[in-house]
Order: structure tokens, then C-alpha cells, then sequence
């Protein structure tokens, strides 16, 4: 009985462990590494990664220097020459021409003659018949001051006139000068001047030059 028993003990020890053998799990087979596969996949991820950062960072945008563009020289307008400003007097005259006693004419001591100019109203004002002949400078000869007698408005012309005597104490060329003047006794105009020759005499002349003689050289 007791040889059954202990048969029966190791027979069923033994389906134990069987069992038991049967139940666990099977190991499992270690799969070899491929280190080439391995490197590879690390230098993409390096690559895939640089070129995340590369996208991620700003992109510098390149602006052209701009170069100085010589200008053309600029065209100047051709200059005009301007009138010389010739001022407007309200009262101004201007000599036209001798009517009597031209320049130069001779006339004897003590003889009493009219000198007469023709004159312009050069001016912006009316002249009134009050308005005068005066003596300014030279050898007055006698005149007096003389009104012209007549109203001349601006551009018309008029004869003026004064009364002279050759006076006998004086000889050879004599000459004297007047002017208008208005209302308020002011010169105004051009000068009108006598110039004459006294008794006859001689017109005085620039002294010609005399050339000294030369001496000839002797052979």
C-alpha cells in the first residue's frame, strides 16, 4: 500500500510539472539591432530637426543700396537784359534844336538879339505859362528870366525864348546856359546854351603841336 502511494505521489508531482511547464510562458527571441538602421534614423532626425529650426527663424530680406544717380546740369532760362530804368520827372524838358543863333555864330559888341530853343515837355506834368526861362551859369549877356508864355501838356513841344546884349567890355567866345523852372522856381530839364563868338574874333582853337626838326645825320 504504501509503494501505490508514493507511485501516485511522484506520478502526480510529475503532472504538476507539467503542467506548471505548460502554463508559463514562452520566452521570447531576442531580435538582433541594427545599429545602421539606428544611425540612420538619428542623422534624419538631426536633419529634420535643423531644418525645423531653419523655417522657424526669420528670413533677412536683402534691400538694394541705392546709388547716386548724377542729376542733369539744369537748364537756365537765357537771361534778358533789362532796360536801363530811365526815372519819369513830373516836370522834365528836352532840347530838340537850336532855331536861332546857331553855335558858334558872330555877333558884334552891343548888339541885342533873341535866342530861341525848341523844347520838349518830356514830363508828366503840365506846364503853365507862368512856368520860366532862368539863367543857371556863364555870361548871363543881359537876359532876365522869361516866362514861355503858353501851356504844354506832357510830349508836345514849344518854343522858348530869351532876350541877350552882347556886352562890349568882353570879346572873343562867350557862352551862356539856362534852364526851365516851374511855378515853384525849381530847374528842371536840360540845359539850353548860347555859345557865340564876340566882335568878330577869331574862334578859339586847341593849339596844334609844332614838330621840332630833326636833325639829319651826316654821312
Amino acid at each position: 500500500m504504501k509503494t501505490i502511494s508514493l507511485y501516485r505521489f511522484f506520478t502526480l508531482l510529475g503532472l504538476g510539472a507539467l503542467i506548471l511547464s505548460a502554463c508559463k510562458p514562452a520566452e521570447p527571441t531576442p531580435t538582433p539591432v541594427d545599429v545602421d538602421a539606428i544611425r540612420t534614423s538619428a542623422a534624419m532626425t538631426v536633419v529634420a530637426e535643423q531644418t525645423a529650426t531653419a523655417l522657424a527663424m526669420p528670413t533677412s530680406t536683402f534691400t538694394a543700396t541705392p546709388t547716386d544717380t548724377p542729376l542733369p546740369p539744369p537748364t537756365l532760362a537765357p537771361a534778358t537784359t533789362a532796360a536801363p530804368l530811365v526815372p519819369s520827372l513830373p516836370d522834365n524838358s528836352t532840347w530838340i534844336k537850336d532855331i536861332t543863333i546857331p553855335d558858334g555864330t558872330t555877333l558884334q559888341p552891343g548888339q541885342t538879339v533873341t535866342k530861341t530853343w525848341l523844347v520838349s515837355n518830356s514830363g508828366t506834368t503840365t506846364w503853365t505859362p507862368t512856368y520860366k526861362l532862368v539863367f543857371g551859369y556863364g555870361e548871363p549877356m543881359g537876359g532876365v528870366a522869361t516866362p514861355i508864355g503858353k501851356t504844354v501838356k506832357p510830349g508836345e513841344q514849344v518854343e522858348v525864348s530869351v532876350v541877350i546884349t552882347i556886352p562890349t567890355s568882353k570879346s572873343g567866345r562867350l557862352t551862356s546856359n539856362w534852364r526851365l523852372a516851374n511855378d515853384r522856381g525849381e530847374p528842371f530839364g536840360t540845359w539850353l546854351s548860347i555859345d557865340i563868338q564876340v566882335g568878330g574874333s577869331a574862334a578859339t582853337l586847341a593849339p596844334t603841336s609844332t614838330l621840332e626838326p630833326t636833325e639829319t645825320p651826316t654821312p
